[in-house]
Parts: structure tokens; sequence; C-alpha cells
């Protein structure tokens, strides 16, 4: 009997034949341009850079044969190699940002290896050149400084340096970068005032799928930062690299035992104390590494491991309207028609593990194996009361005016000086869902002679499983009085007494839920490089082609248990007072913004269900409707070169993408046709195969030892996200909703500009310009009448709501960073540093819209685009103790375009200011003590709606600050 195959290995099979046919082209390129070459001799030059005591190498150093103006960077173990260089004698020159530049005289000679070892140099800042905050960001910028293309770097060991819990917050303190929170921890990553949407997250260089079912974005506060190395954003892309990032690439490394030489282990303790609600929460990290001896190697061989645990217990305070308002011209006569008050109790848990292998099989070969795991719990409780406004309309004599059918007239909402009557839910939703991140990598590289060969193969999944759970349980009342509001931005109500009585609600509905999305994805990779002389300058031919499949899959099932009174529940047992908690403790529901009255408690209700059959209220329609299968499958080949002429290094190539596009869903369709009632329920899938071809290149150029321009103009590929291109299709009378899996991708055409100065020990300033030509960006548009009949069905339609691709959109852009350690000074002053950066950007897109059945146009901008974000930092450290306060700020941003037809109706979030705050006591060489603040400031997040328009609210939430001490114990 054949053994069944698995998914990974059906994919192996079918990529490397793909893989042979995929590399012919870029081979062909690369054969034509090899047989036109001379090689070089056979002798080469490797060693290894440590620091003066040699217990671990420095990576990022720039090694260079000065006559032949030939050069590389040390690896993250510190290693370098010059392979295949000409007889003779030469200059090797070994530059490193904060020590003094080493050269030696050498000499190559045929089939000879010579070895030449660096140590730091001896100088008077030595003692801080790999301990500190200051020495990890000198390490960042020496392997900036060495890139080909403009990236921004953060380590492992300053991650530790500020108070960032997870990824994304670590992130933010890098120059163009900023992120979007969720309950006031980071969890989206915005580029140079992009969305998370725009952006790529790789783990390993290998692609990481979301775990929400409508994104592409990655939340990576779901990836600890205990389990990093290295977080790089690479902001222009090179040909071998994934084209799908229009704002940047974020790449996450893991751990490696070659980063150490030897033993090494750290653990870190701590607990977090959340001013909100008064609790404490612990965590827990662990970091090891250990390099053995396989066969005749001598430390040939690492196992590094990581593993962090984080509960989380804390709360935050809503009041929102969703942009319910009528805004008037003349103000006092604006009406908000509906706010919700709603009251957040979270518990958030993190586990996250990291086992690494590698080999250094022989002199020519690395093996490697990297795996990351994830684990995000999220539980939260919502107790919220949404009031729904509205006036009865009176004669003159104060009497309620009757229509001809004898119903109360009414206006709806109330303006803010007046009271009225409001239809009153007290709602609760109680849900505990599960994001889940898995990422294996194994590869190599083999380098013998003229050649390097890299190999990689890729597996991650993403998974977010939501268990049977209360979606929404709601209780109404009716009021006829007395209901009013004040405030706009932060809007507390105004009620009598009886409306935070439980008795005066009865049960309506109780919806339940559960989902699980999947997101798979796939890869293998295959690089080459070849090194040659161009008319005797140096070039590195690099040729490639990479493979990846992806599958998305969605299934939720919902059930709604309304009507109860039919089947059997009276009208004392339909009152909400049966369904409050009953602890003292949590009786009274704790805002901030005023009384909300009793907490609802989810156990009374979910037993008040239990008996009841629940097939009967499964919602057979919202169910199949929210249930996808996409298949998205890329296969790319590229080829590129990079040539050194004098101080001018040239980086240009293409990479071509070819997309096969698959997606299967439901459509449900009821209307009525020719005098005929239609329901039907139907399968549908679609096709979208496309491809793009991406040019791109990159100048780097030296202006002495310290400074360098770069220049890159390179092309990007951005696919709409799941929701934009869901198959789904709901028709309800003359009303449509539907995805549209045939948007064309996003495609943007980028130049950067800059200049970098490397001053010395952790001192830096950089200037770039960038802009950024966009075609084909999605937005959400109601097509109305003018919606394509093969879409959605015969008959009359009124709405047609679903996405529709821009024609085009800019945005530009000014960033600035800089970084100055005041070693030169005397003591005491010589401990200080400061850091700072600053990105100015402005977009600009036209959207349509629909005005009298004639198209309309209107400008907005890019959602999540901030005109300016910036960070600072001033820090003091010596050999005992660091302090550091660091403020982050972003201006407002548009978050989303309710309806393109009114401006009224665009979301903005204000603007943001984050303090925080680090102080840490090194008790002993192996031992530190530190105190962190978070969000010192008691920043908020608040959301208006319409631009300029800030007294009317869209959402107001406030968090409070935090506090964590802990204790690190390292040993090297």
């Amino acid at each position: 009997m054949r053994a069944k195959k698995t998914p990974l290995a059906s994919f192996l099979q079918a990529s490397l034949q793909k893989l042979n046919a995929t590399t012919t082209h870029a081979a062909a390129i690369g054969a034509v341009t090899l047989l036109s070459q001379t090689a070089f001799a056979d002798g080469s030059v490797s060693g290894k850079l440590s620091d003066k005591s040699g217990s671990y190498g420095i990576e990022g150093a720039l090694v260079t044969v000065k006559e032949l103006n030939v050069q590389t960077s040390t690896n993250r173990d510190g290693r370098y190699n010059l392979p295949s260089l000409p007889n003779g004698e030469y200059t090797l020159e070994l530059s490193y940002v904060g020590a003094d530049t080493q050269t030696r005289a050498i000499a190559i000679t045929d089939n000879a290896i010579l070895v030449e070892h660096f140590t730091l140099s001896s100088n008077a800042t030595e003692h801080v050149l790999v301990i500190g905050e200051a020495a990890s960001l000198n390490k960042a910028l020496n392997k900036q400084r060495a890139s080909n293309n403009i990236v921004s770097i953060v380590n492992a060991d300053a991650i530790g340096n500020y108070p960032d819990a997870n990824t994304s917050e670590a992130l933010q303190r890098l120059p163009g970068v900023s992120v979007e929170n969720d309950q006031g921890e980071g969890r989206y990553v915005r580029i140079r005032g992009l969305g998370a949407n725009f952006n790529s997250v790789t783990i390993n260089g290998s692609k990481v799928p979301s775990p929400n079912a409508g994104e592409r974005a990655v939340a990576l506060d779901t990836v600890p930062s205990e389990l990093l190395e290295s977080l790089e954003v690479t902001k222009t892309l090179t040909p071998d690299m994934d084209a799908d990032s229009l704002g940047g690439t974020i790449n996450v490394k893991s751990l490696s035992a070659f980063d150490r030489d030897g033993r090494f282990y750290k653990a870190t303790l701590e607990t977090n104390f959340d001013e909100h609600t008064s609790q404490a929460s612990p965590k827990l990290s662990l970091t090891a590494s250990d390099l053995f001896s396989i066969g005749d190697g001598a430390d040939n061989f690492g196992v590094a491991g990581a593993l962090s645990w984080y509960e989380r217990k804390f709360g935050s305070d809503n009041v929102e309207t969703g942009g319910a308002w009528d805004v008037a011209d003349n103000a006092a006569d604006t009406r908000l028609e509906e706010f919700e008050q709603r009251d957040y109790t979270i518990s958030r848990e993190r586990l996250g593990a990291s086992l690494n292998f590698d080999y250094q099989a022989n002199d020519v070969t690395n093996l490697f194996l990297r795996t990351l795991y994830s684990e995000y719990t999220d539980a939260e409780e919502r107790q919220a009361n949404v009031i729904e406004m509205y006036q009865f309309e009176r004669d003159d004599l104060g009497d309620i005016v009757l229509d001809d059918e004898g119903d109360e007239e009414t206006n709806d909402g109330i303006p803010a000086s007046e009271t009225g009557a409001a239809t009153i839910a007290r709602e609760l939703k109680d849900r505990t869902e599960t994001m889940k991140i898995k990422s294996l990598v194994l590869g190599g590289k083999s380098e013998w002679d003229t050649w390097v060969i890299d190999y990689k193969l890729g597996a991650s999944q993403s998974s977010e499983h939501t268990p049977f759970h209360i979606d929404g349980a709601v209780f109404e009342a009716d009021f006829e009085e007395g209901i009013g509001y004040s405030a706009a931005k932060q809007i507390y109500l105004h009620a009598p007494a009886e409306v935070y009585a439980a008795e005066n609600y009865e049960l309506d509905e109780i919806a339940t839920a559960q989902q699980i999305t999947k997101d798979k994805e796939n890869n293998i990779q295959l690089d080459i490089t070849k090194r040659l002389q161009l008319a005797g300058n140096p070039l590195a031919l690099k040729w490639g082609a990479k493979l990846s499949q992806r599958e998305k899959t969605s299934d939720e099932e919902v059930w709604a248990y309304s009507n109860l009174d039919e089947v059997g529940f009276t009208d004392e047992q339909l009152l909400l007072s049966n369904y409050v908690a009953t602890n003292s403790g949590e009786a009274q529901i704790d805002y901030q913004f005023g009384p909300m009255g009793q907490a609802i408690a989810s156990r009374p209700l979910l037993n008040a269900i239990s008996p009841l059959d629940k097939s009967e209220y499964h919602e057979e329609i919202d169910s199949a409707i929210a249930d996808f299968t996409v298949n998205e499958d890329i296969s790319a080949a590229y080829v590129m070169g990079t040539l050194d002429v004098d101080k001018l290094r040239i980086l240009a190539g293409v990479r071509v993408e070819q997309t096969d596009f698959t997606a299967a869903g439901m459509h449900y369709n009821e209307y009525e046709d020719e005098g005929a009632e239609i329901e039907e329920l139907t399968a549908a899938s679609f096709n979208n195969d496309y491809s793009h071809t991406l040019p791109s290149l990159h100048l780097r150029y030296l202006i002495g030892e310290k400074v360098q321009l770069r220049a890159a103009w390179t092309n990007a590929v951005v696919r709409p996200t799941f929701e934009q291109l869901s198959p789904a299709k709901v028709r309800e009378g003359d009303e449509v909703e539907f995805g549209n899996p045939l948007l064309k991708p996003l495609e943007a055409s980028n130049l950067d500009i800059g200049i970098e100065y490397y001053g010395g020990f952790a001192s830096y300033f950089s200037a770039f310009v960038f802009s950024k030509d966009i075609e084909n960006f999605a937005y959400a548009i109601d097509l109305g009448a003018t919606a394509d009949a093969s879409l959605v069905g015969p008959g009359e339609i009124s709405e047609a709501n679903t996405f529709k691709n821009g024609d085009s959109a800019t945005l530009t852009g000014l960033e600035l960073a800089a970084s100055k350690q005041f070693s030169e000074l005397p003591a005491p002053w010589d401990g200080f540093l400061v850091s700072a950066n600053a990105t100015w950007t402005s977009s600009e897109a036209t959207i349509e819209y629909l005005d009298d059945e004639l198209f309309a146009q209107r400008d907005i901008h890019l959602p999540s685009q901030s005109d300016f974000s910036g960070n600072f930092a001033i820090g003091y450290e010596t050999e005992k103790f660091s302090l550091r306060v660091a403020a982050n700020y972003k201006s407002e941003y548009l978050l989303e375009v309710s309806d393109p037809a009114d401006a009224q109706g665009d979301a903005w979030v204000d603007a943001q200011t984050g303090i925080d705050f680090l102080a840490r006591w090194y008790a002993s060489e192996k031992v530190q003590v530190f105190v962190q603040g978070v969000n010192l400031g008691d920043q908020g997040y608040y959301v208006y709606s319409g631009e300029g328009q800030k007294d009317y609210n869209f959402q107001y939430e406030e968090y409070g600050p935090s506090f964590r001490l802990g204790v690190t114990i390292t040993d090297f």
C-alpha cells in the first residue's frame, strides 16, 4: 500500500518540478553573462571579527581589499570570506562604526587560503562597544551601513532597553515606523505612513500568513520579543525579495547559537501592574544557546532556544457613536442618534517558543533549521449599553403628534442641549480567541571558489480559533423621557435611575458563534551567485526562483436564540435581573464615564439556552456566507547584478511574478423576479491569474569613510485583502453586498534618495526623501443601479456594496533619523545618549461615489497615513545603571471611509503621544534589576467623525498607565 503524501511533501514534489522550469529564463540570462566573463584566480582571505576578549563575533563590519575594490561584511558570527582573489600584494581594511579602522598588508597566492582575524580596536569607548544601549544601537548601525538597500534594524539587546512587550512595540522605535494599537497594546505596524495591509512580514525570510480572516496584515503582538535576535525593516526591495510590500518588509530573525561563542543563557522574571484595573500580571522568559563539536569540526553545531510566557490582566473604558451624527449647519441643531458605552475586562496570555539549529558541515556548507511557535490567547468580556435616542414630535400645546394611522411621530436623535426618549439595549459579548503562528525554515548555504548557492524551504501556518461563545446577548427597554448626553469627545449619559435598574430590561436575543480561520503558506527558494569581473570591476551576478503556495480558509457557525417567549420562557424569566452577576465585587460595572448598571453574567445565559435544541436556532445563511477557501500560488524568477565601480555600488535587476488565484464561497439571493419569490444558496468560485514584471535599481556611493549616498527605484505589487477578494454575496430584495475576487493588485513605483552619516560610536544621521506612485488601490463603494447584472442578478438594485480599484494615488515623504553618544565629553556627561527620528508624509487618492446615478469623485488621504510621526529618546548609562525616557508621537490619520459619498462619515484617529520610562541597575556582572513605566501620560485613543471635526466622537477609549518590575540574570 502506497503511503499517503503529506501536503508539504506534495508541495515539495510539485515545486521541484516547477522550480526547474521557473529558473530556466533567469539561468539562461546568467549563463550568457557568465560566458563573457573572466573568473578570478584561486586565492582567498577569510577570518573573524571578535570583541577583545574573543567571547563572540561582531556582525556588520566592512572588510575591503583596497586595491581590488572587493568588499564584503562580517556575518552574524563575525566571520567573513573573500574568495578567488588574483595573486598579488594588497591592503586589507576592516571598518566598524565606533572603532578604529584597521589595515593590514596581505599577500595572495594561488590555491592558498589566507586567514586574517581581527579584534575590536583598543580605544576609549571599548568597554561599551559590546554592552549597553549604545552598543546595541551601534551594532544595528553597522548592519545598516553594510546593506545594499535601505533598511532599519533593531537588535534583541536593544529591545530590552525599552518597555516593549511584543514585536510590534519594539519596531515603533525605528525611523518611519509607527504602530496601531489594540486596547492600548501595539498590534499592527505602519511603515512610512502605510497601513499593515500594505506591508509584509517574514520570519527568517519566510513569509508569515495572517491569522485574521479578512486581512493580510500580521498582528505582531502575537510574537513575544524575547524570541528574537533582531528585527529588520527593509524599505527598498531588491529583486531577490518578495515584491508584496509598499511601505516595507519586516523580517523577524530568530536566535542562532553562532550569534555568540560558547554557552549562553538569560532568564527574566517580571510583574506588570495595570493602574486601570489594579491587577498584577506575571511574565517569564528564558533564552539559552550552546556550541558543540561534531565529527572533526570544532564548535560546528549550535543549538539555541527561547521560551516566553506572559499573562496580562487589564481593562479599558470606551464610549463611541460610530459616526451616528446628523450634523447641521448650526451646531446647536446637530443631533446624535445613537451612542454606546463599553466596558472591557481583558486577559491576554502569550506563549512563545523557538528552537534553532546551525551546522557548519564543512568549509563549504552551512545548514540551519529555524522554528518559531507563538500562541496568543485573548479573553475579552464586553459589557455595553447601546442608547438609540429620539424625540417625540409635539404640537404647540406640547402634545405628541400622531400620524394618519395613529402612530407617534418621532425625530431621530437629540441635540446636546435637550432630552428625549430612547430605546436602550444592555448587551454582553464574552469570547476567547486563540491565535497561533508556526514557522519552520530549513535551508543552507554552500560557497566554493566564485560560487554561492543558497537554498531554503519554508512552511508557515497561522490560525485564529474562537470556540463557542456569546457573541451578543441583548436586553432592551424603552424610556419615554429624561434621556440626554453632554460633551462631544467623551460623551456622558444623563438618565433617570430606572435606566440602570436590571428589572426594567427584557431579553431580546442571545447570539452565539464559533469560528476558525487557517492560513498556510509553503515556499521553496533557490538563489545562485557567481562572482566575476567586468572591465576589471567586481561583479556579483545572482539569479534564482521562488515558489509559494498559500491556502486560507474560514469556517464560521452562527446561532440566534430569539422569540424565547414562544418556547416557554415566562415574562419573569426574560428579565435582565435573572442574569446579572451576583458577586458583590462584580455586580456593578466599573465604568469610568458614569454608571452603567449591573454586569451581565455569561453562565446564567448559557444555562438558560442549554436545554434548547441548538439546531433549530442555527443561522444557515449567515454561517454559510462567512465560509470561504482561497488559494494563491506565486511563481517568481529574478536576475540581478551588483557591480562595484570605484566608490559606487550599482545593484540592478528584474523580478517576474506569476500569480494564480482561486476563491470559493457562497452566494445567497432572496428577491422577487417577475412575480416569483426567489431564495437560493449556491456555491460560487472565481479564478484570476496575472503576472508582473518588476525592475529595480539601487545605487550606493561612498563620500569619504563616514558618508554615503543612496538612491533606489523599485516596483512593488500588493494584493488586495481577503475581505476585498471575498467570493461571498448576499442579496436581500434590492440590496446586495459582495466581494470582488477580480480586483487588480495594487501596483507601485517607488523612488528613494538619501544620505547617511556615520559619525562614530552610536552616532548617526540620515535623511531620505521618498515618493510612491500607486495604481489600483482598492476601496469600498456602493455601485447602486450601475452594478453589473451578471454579478447581482436580475431586477432593480438600490444598493450594491462592493470594492473597486481606484485609478491612482501618490505618497511622498521625508524621513530623518539621528543619534548621538556623547562619549567624547568629560565625565559625567559622557554617559548621555540621545536618539530621534521624524517622518513627514503626504498622500492623496481619488475615490468615486454615486450622486444621482452619476459617478462623482473626491480626494482622500490614504488610510493609516499620518502626516507626521516621530520618536525621541534620551538616556544615560554607566557601568552600574542606565536610565531612559522615550516619547513616541503620531499625528492624526484617516482610519476608514465609512461612506465614499459623505466625508463627514470618515473616521479619523486623533494624534497620540506615548511616554515610557526605564531604569536598569546592574547589580552584578550577571544580574540586572529594572523598572519600567508605560503610557505615563495616560494617552487614550480618540476617533472622530469627519476630517478636522474633533467635536464629533466616533470612538473614545482609555487604558491608563502600567508599570513593570523585573530582574534579568545573564551568564556568558
